[in-house]
């Protein structure tokens, strides 16, 4: 799975030759990567690219490097990002997980390395709480207490996507199956 990803960074961005402006570097599962949006275009990646490089708020030139694996845990983007991503110059580095990893101390592990890792390297990490349909978890992952105490100790800041989303739970269709948000959801 990770070599899918290796070769498409490395196609679109050639390690030697640097976005310009500022990059924020995605790392995460299958919601990341867009499942369940009926176009690459419509998941949320995209859409965080497009209104950041439509934003009239001066931060000038957007790349955002979508690094996700679908069906991977914190542990293999963690290996993925230290022998490979990590040679992409990022400036942020944006860990949107919680769905697939089991082990709740693993888990605070990789993320404590993400995060000093990304530093060490010049970059901010930002932690995501993946989503979940109110279905199959109301109150969302398994970890998603444990990541917002796991952001504070560290002195990074969390987005609780799977708030988001629960507190627009009847706005429209949100999700494909369990765990995959449709392109409205995406949106």
């Amino acid at each position: 799975r990770t070599q899918s990803v290796k070769k498409k960074l490395s196609d679109r961005y050639p390690i030697e030759e640097h976005p310009e402006g500022n990059t924020i570097m995605l790392i995460g599962t299958s919601q990341t990567w867009g499942s369940g949006a009926s176009l690459r275009e419509q998941s949320w990646a995209s859409l965080l690219e497009n209104s950041l490089r439509n934003s009239n708020s001066g931060i000038g030139e957007i790349t955002v490097m979508n690094a996700a694996v679908p069906g991977s845990n914190s542990g293999e983007l963690l290996t993925l990002y230290q022998e490979f991503l990590i040679q992409y110059r990022h400036d942020v580095l944006l860990i949107a997980l919680g769905c697939n990893d089991k082990d709740l101390s693993a888990f605070q592990e990789h993320l404590a390395q993400f995060f000093a890792l990304a530093r060490q390297y010049g970059a901010r990490p930002v932690l995501v709480t993946e989503a979940l349909s109110m279905e199959q978890a109301a109150e969302g992952p398994e970890f998603t207490p444990d990541m917002g105490k796991i952001a504070q100790a560290h002195d990074v800041p969390w987005l609780n996507l799977h708030k988001a989303l629960r507190d627009s739970d009847d706005d429209g269709f949100l999700w494909w199956d369990v765990v995959h948000p449709t392109s409205f959801g995406h949106r």
